[in-house]
């Protein structure tokens, strides 16, 4: 088996070690991040965000409004593929750190999007009183459009980056072609 898929493997195996057994502590850090963005939305009355076990959930402190719970660990499962894929190449540490940053933040704002989605669409007669059916198509589609496509680009987006930057700073340069040969 090539080395580079063995550092696959070992670091798909490590990023899950950390997923799993960080998730706890980090969706109440991510979680407290997230609703400080939502304070925004008068709708949701000062939202407060609690982790236990792995869902988050979120109460407001200022007014009657539903309580909204969310998967939190259903939300940040893909720092496993960015371990994965920054293994196979081990080199960039900074690109590697900078990259977690970058999905750390993509968390927080994948939080507010969960939590906001939920309030507009999983709450019955409270959800189509507070929320018009433009705002609550779009806050579904967002949360779908990033769980199915967009939790797994910015991962796949920063890690290219990253080879990207490598290959410019190590001089690399493709081999010259034939002129009579196409890429394929």
């Amino acid at each position: 088996m090539p080395i580079r898929a063995l550092r696959c493997i070992a670091g798909a195996a490590a990023g899950f070690l950390f997923w799993w057994y960080a998730t706890p502590i980090y969706n109440d850090a991510i979680g407290a991040a997230s609703v400080e963005i939502l304070q925004m939305d008068k709708r949701l009355c000062g939202p407060r965000a609690d982790s236990v076990d792995r869902k988050l959930f979120v109460q407001p402190r200022l007014c009657i409004v539903p309580t909204a719970t969310i998967p939190a660990d259903q939300m940040t499962y893909n720092i496993i593929l960015l371990a994965a894929l920054f293994a196979m190449r081990g080199r960039r540490v900074i690109a590697c750190i900078v990259s977690c940053i970058i999905v750390v933040m993509t968390h927080i704002l994948s939080f507010a999007v969960s939590i906001e989605s939920t309030y507009a669409n999983a709450n019955g007669a409270w959800s189509e009183q507070h929320y018009s059916a433009f705002e609550r198509q779009l806050w579904i589609s967002t949360e779908f459009f990033w769980r199915l496509v967009g939790m797994f680009a910015i991962v796949f987006a920063c890690w290219w980056i990253a080879q990207s930057e490598e290959r410019r700073h190590s001089g690399y340069k493709p081999a010259d072609r034939p002129a009579g040969s196409r890429r394929s």
